[in-house]
């Protein structure tokens, strides 16, 4: 069973009548910016409100605090949550508010899957509008507001 989404592919600009968010570039060898050496994927993204007021992702129901629910899938069925600490998810997209029209561009880092050749085929966020996060009582615009993006598909 799959999740209910908004779907498309990088290049994609996809709006859940809340958040408008595109997948610009895929790196299947990132290195981390945490100074840890680490390297992974990483997938750069550009986030936005598209609402009429101030908004942040954690106070909407987009995934949870400290981006629990931003997962990479396989086509192997394996998945990979997006790493947080150190690499600015929280502070530069998740916590800040944002005006109408405003967002922020960054690169989310992903550790490899058991297969580190494998490339990952979607990005998958977790939108939950009935979740404790959802501070602000957001209403989005579709019935299942989490984002699916194939990023096996050509980019635009």
């Amino acid at each position: 069973m799959q999740r209910s989404s908004v779907e498309g592919c990088v290049g994609d600009q996809l709006f859940d009548g809340v958040w408008r968010v595109k997948v610009i570039s895929v790196d299947p060898a990132a290195p981390y910016n945490d100074g840890s050496a680490e390297t992974g994927v990483g997938v750069k993204i550009h986030v936005s409100n598209g609402t009429s007021r101030e908004l942040s992702l954690d106070d909407s129901g987009f995934s949870d605090i400290n981006g629990r629910g931003i997962d990479l899938a396989y086509d192997d069925d394996n998945t990979v949550n997006v790493v947080g600490a150190g690499t600015n998810l929280t502070s530069a997209l998740l916590d800040p508010k944002f005006p109408p029209g405003g967002g922020a561009t960054i690169t989310m880092y992903f550790p490899y899957g058991p297969d580190k050749t494998a490339k990952p085929s979607k990005l998958l966020i977790a939108v939950d509008p009935n979740a404790a996060t959802n501070y602000e009582h957001v209403k989005y615009s579709v019935k299942n507001p989490s984002f699916r993006i194939h990023l096996d598909c050509p980019a635009k």
